[in-house]
């Protein structure tokens, strides 16, 4: 989704990608001992910067290091050329 977020976003585009944000936090996801509350506190800890694609994509990334650690997992580089290269046409 980042990766195609654009370098300049309008203010219409912020605010869907917010709203999206906003709604995908409320359903959250179904693990069971990880859900909606970890996210929005997520999300309240480290604010989204919309400001451009590459903010975006370096904090959607942080984002799921956040979860990965929580679970665990393995954790991303979160440089962003290293992003262009993995998730493709930034």
């Amino acid at each position: 989704m980042a990766a195609y977020y654009p370098d300049s976003p309008s203010e219409e585009d912020k605010s869907n990608i917010s709203l999206f944000l906003d709604t995908f936090m409320e359903v959250g996801i179904d693990y069971e001992d990880w859900g909606k509350n970890f996210l929005k506190k997520m999300r309240e800890e480290n604010p989204v910067d919309l400001s451009s694609r590459q903010n975006f994509s370096v904090w959607m990334c942080k984002q799921h290091n956040l979860f990965n650690k929580e679970k665990g997992k393995n954790m991303y580089d979160c440089e962003y050329q290293n992003l262009k290269k993995r998730w493709g046409p930034m």
